[in-house]
Formats: structure tokens, sequence, C-alpha cells
């Protein structure tokens, strides 16, 4: 029996399987990672390439990080999020 063309034994695969291929560890330092985002994200996402003039990956980075240091102030230590502009202060709040 012949064996099959590596393309159609992919095609032929539950998708279970064809996500485990799409997030792996490339490298000890690397991980790939396939998501879907909808329009208003892929948006939001292209802003920041643009403005910031970067790759998807390295403004994917910086907006992790920077969710991650908001997150760990405003909901592991307490602390409040503020915008401020000239003399006007506003609160963030965040579920």
């Amino acid at each position: 029996m012949a064996d099959k063309p590596k393309a159609a034994t992919r095609a032929a695969d539950p998708p279970a399987r064809r996500r485990a291929v799409r997030a792996r560890v490339d490298s000890p330092s690397v991980v790939r990672l396939t998501v879907n985002i909808g329009p208003a994200t892929q948006a939001a996402l292209q802003h920041i390439v643009e403005r910031e003039q970067v790759t998807v990956t390295e403004a994917l980075r910086r907006l992790v990080s920077l969710g991650s240091l908001v997150d760990r102030k405003v909901t592991e230590e307490g602390k409040d999020l503020l915008l401020r502009s000239g003399d006007e202060t506003q609160q963030v709040l965040i579920p």
C-alpha cells in the first residue's frame, strides 16, 4: 500500500491533532502560537503595528506585557489605573 502524501494526511487528521501541530515549542525560549481574533482586535493590532513601525509579533509582545502589568497592579495589588491629561484625571475601571 502506497503512503499518502503529507498534505492528504494532514487534511484527514482530526482538528485536535492539527491544533496541536500549530501550537508547538520551536526552542526553549520560543513558542509558536496560532490564535483567532475578530476584526476589531485585528484593526487595533494593525494600528499599533503601523504607528510603532514594528512587526505583528513585536506589537503582540508589547501589548501582552502591558496587559500583564496592568492586570497585576490592578487585580493582584489593588492599585488604581489613572489616565492624566493636563489637569484632568480619569480612573479606568477594569472588571
